[in-house]
């Protein structure tokens, strides 16, 4: 009632708004003292308030809310605060869609504080892409999904790079790495629910989350068809019209190895999901993924 809300803010005086849930617990709204304070200190407020004849349900005064699961991620609930459009004083948390708290603005930029230096800890320091702390992270939320989501996730990896960076040098080899990193900002950053990083050298990872694998076929044989293009740049005349680059291979011998590609590894996580095969079927793919002219997928029930 009413009288319950004043009684409230007479209370807890630090208080300037209060969560409203109904018989479930569930959270349905809030108010803020500032729209009831007039009416608190009138002098027929408490009156009114106690009067159940009169129609003055506080509903009248309730507002909406940005809320938020405590089991999401950080970067989400930062994400819901940012975009919301209403009152900003901050989000409240619920657990298993039942109120559970609030977190106000001043915690939510420290939140936000601390996000950003664990990023940048973790950034590779040549593409500032996610390291591999980010990568395990993003993987074991993707087996812990109870959503049944389907996602995709792609490992890069360059094919005769060694030769590339023994001939031409570590330098250039570092622009070829950029210029990989690049490619994967322009092509999948505007796309959403997608995830890049580097996991070191020239291995690369993304994660596409509700994407039909022939989606995710497309947009990564896009990217290694620009990426073949683009690396051509970074050979001299002489080996780019000859189309490969003499240099010795891990025995020492001298022979040809072709123009830097990429290889790219696909692996469909189903609903059906088990862990323990991951790491098997993951090396199964690389493996003939650096032995074919298309991404190769495959499929982790």
């Amino acid at each position: 009632t009413l009288e319950d809300i004043f009684l409230y803010f007479k209370v807890n005086s630090s208080n300037h708004f209060v969560p409203i849930i109904d018989s479930y617990n569930t959270l349905v709204g809030v108010i803020y003292e500032k729209d009831i304070k007039k009416l608190s200190y009138s002098q027929y407020g408490m009156s009114l308030a106690k009067n159940i004849n009169i129609d003055n349900p506080i509903q009248k005064y309730m507002k909406s809310t940005i809320s938020a699961e405590i089991s999401w991620s950080v970067d989400k609930i930062l994400d819901i605060y940012t975009l919301a459009q209403k009152d900003k004083t901050g989000v409240f948390i619920t657990k298993d869609n039942e109120y559970y708290g609030f977190i106000d603005t001043n915690n939510l930029l420290k939140l936000s504080y601390f996000r950003n230096l664990e990023i940048a800890r973790d950034q590779n320091p040549l593409t500032k892409l996610p390291g591999n702390n980010q990568i395990e992270k993003y993987i074991d939320n993707i087996f812990k999904n109870e959503e049944n989501k389907k996602y995709h996730i792609v490992y890069f990896d360059f094919n005769d790079f060694k030769p590339f960076n023994d001939t031409y040098g570590f330098r250039q080899g570092d622009r070829a790495i950029n210029m990989f990193a690049q490619i994967l900002k322009k092509e999948l950053s505007s796309k959403e629910n997608i995830f890049i990083g580097h996991i070191g050298g020239d291995d690369f990872f993304c994660g596409l989350e509700e994407y039909s694998f022939e989606e995710c076929f497309k947009i990564i044989k896009n990217i290694r068809d620009i990426f073949k293009l683009d690396a051509s740049s970074l050979y001299n005349k002489e080996d780019r019209e000859n189309g490969y680059i003499k240099s010795k291979d891990r025995f020492g011998i001298k022979r040809e190895f072709k123009l830097l590609d990429v290889a790219a590894a696909i692996i469909e996580i189903s609903s059906l999901k088990d862990k323990r095969y991951f790491d098997e079927i993951l090396n199964g793919a690389k493996k003939s993924a650096k032995n074919s002219d298309i991404p190769i997928g495959l499929t982790l029930r």
